[in-house]
């Protein structure tokens, strides 16, 4: 099968490799959509340090199941999927509590395990999810990062009327449509760059460029001095932390 293989800093190439074999709780999706993550950006730069090359990078994806392993019992051949991009131990402490996102063992597909930039994939039965009728492949690629932006609205609790998203990313983009969906009633976005702004009003949110506007005069303005009920960083930048 082709897949793109990244061999170190800006060094990736569509090259042959095996197809992967599947074990008997697994499955075999022929990719059909992969997202290109922030993360992937940075590793192809060389400056992730969670990232094992080789790897065939890739987390954000859907797929078709060409074939299933013998314990399969959920989902079948033909069936339209996404994946939850995970390999965990199911032993240690946090998985026996249910908590495997923090499993001392865990792995990501497409960081410590071979990932989706690839015309196939082996994945286990229990990460796999069937995509409704009515949702595209190209929507289902985005289902991982969305799945980012509820969790951390979930998280949140009480989000209260007025939000602040620090950049408009994919994560602060879907953050200002889940908000808005869990009854927001301002979404004040910011970002340093106008065209991620704009994308951001689109989806109703009142933007906010911090090298133009003041930051705290604008919010003063849009909440009539009130300020934020909550607010969520999606930059990632220590800047922005502080």
């Amino acid at each position: 099968m082709k897949a793109a293989v990244l061999k170190g800093p800006y060094d990736i190439n569509v090259t042959d490799t095996e197809r992967p074999e599947i074990g008997d709780d697994q499955v075999l999706i022929r990719v059909k959509r992969c997202g290109i993550c922030g993360s992937d950006i940075h590793a192809y730069k060389g400056k992730h340090p969670d990232f094992i090359i080789p790897i065939i990078p890739g987390h954000e994806f859907s797929g078709v199941i060409e074939e299933v392993g013998s314990s399969v019992k959920r989902v079948k051949e033909g069936d339209r999927v996404v994946v939850e991009p995970l390999k965990v131990c199911g032993k240690c402490y946090y998985c026996r509590r249910g908590a495997y996102n923090k499993c001392t063992n865990l792995k990501v597909l497409g960081a410590q395990v071979n990932g989706a930039f690839a015309e196939y994939i082996a994945v286990d039965e229990r990460w796999v999810y069937r995509l409704p009728d009515n949702v595209s492949f190209e929507e289902g690629a985005m289902v991982e990062p969305l799945a980012v932006a509820v969790h951390a609205v979930k998280r949140a609790n009480h989000i209260g009327n007025n939000v602040l998203v620090l950049g408009s990313g994919t994560i602060g983009l879907l953050l200002a449509q889940v908000l808005k969906i869990y009854g927001a009633s301002e979404v004040i976005v910011t970002d340093i760059k106008d065209w991620k702004l704009n994308l951001a009003k689109e989806f109703g949110a009142i933007t906010v460029n911090p090298l133009k506007d003041d930051l705290k005069e604008a919010i003063d303005r849009v909440t009539g001095g009130i300020g934020v009920d909550s607010s969520f960083e999606a930059v990632g930048n220590e800047e922005t932390l502080n």
